[in-house]
């Protein structure tokens, strides 16, 4: 068989096989090292401009600007395990601006069997307190921004636990339930902080999950950066995963 003798040749049928092969998100600058390793040039609108036309295709998907992906159907959160935290809020606070996810959104990817889900509202510093009480005066578990050393000594996770956090500056939204993108790097925090789940567990699960439903990995990274994570930390096999160079 006679190799590609065209830039977009190469591409759909060596470059992004190649590299998707072994991993299962790569950057655009992953791309371009390929294609200089191969002394093949690529001039940068060029460039964009066929991997725009292999997305269209389905060669690649997108994975956030300047990510691919051989990964097709996107992660799709489920709000019903936050839905009765987002509608007390909503219904005490019609103006408050805050996040929530569960650790039940995630419960499928997890090797151990979770038996017990901890949610968690992140909300602006000032409004803490207040959401605080409210949640605690509603049944909940409610947990006012615990520190190690507190959660060390009393915290566990029982019916109705939920963790009231800080906002974090710039974190990914999308209305009152978090991204997944958003989920994945601050349950990886939280696991460092809480006894959720062990953090290879925890990477375990990001890998599983990553590797079969799409997550936009730009947000990620933006993300991690926020939050002092790298973004390779979070999975377990750190070096196949995400290919960034």
């Amino acid at each position: 068989m006679k190799p590609p003798n065209t830039l977009l040749a190469v591409l759909r049928e060596d470059v992004l096989p190649g590299l998707l092969a072994q991993h299962p998100y790569i950057s655009l600058a992953a791309v371009k090292a390929e294609l200089k390793r191969q002394r093949r040039a690529a001039g940068p609108n060029t460039l964009k401009q066929y991997l725009a036309q292999l997305k269209r295709e389905g060669v690649v998907h997108d994975a956030g600007k300047g990510w691919y992906t051989s990964v097709k159907e996107p992660f799709e959160v489920n709000p019903a395990p936050v839905a009765p935290l987002v509608s007390l809020l909503e219904a005490k606070y019609p103006l408050l601006d805050f996040a929530c996810w569960s650790t039940e959104q995630v419960k499928s990817y997890v090797h151990l069997t979770l038996t017990r889900f901890a949610s968690f509202v992140y909300v602006e510093r000032h409004n803490r307190s207040a959401v605080f009480e409210t949640l605690r005066e509603a049944g909940w578990d409610a947990w006012l921004d615990p520190s190690p050393a507190e959660a060390g000594k009393t915290f566990t996770i029982r019916e109705k636990t939920v963790v009231v956090r800080p906002s974090i500056t710039q974190q990914p939204v999308a209305g009152k339930v978090a991204p997944i993108e958003k989920l994945l790097v601050d349950l990886y925090v939280e696991c460092g902080l809480l006894p959720l789940m062990d953090l290879e567990e925890c990477r375990r699960m990001a890998t599983n999950l990553v590797r079969s439903r799409r997550v936009n990995v730009a947000a990620l990274s933006d993300y991690t950066k926020r939050r002092n994570v790298r973004l390779q930390d979070l999975f377990e096999t750190r070096e196949y995963t995400i290919l960034s160079f």
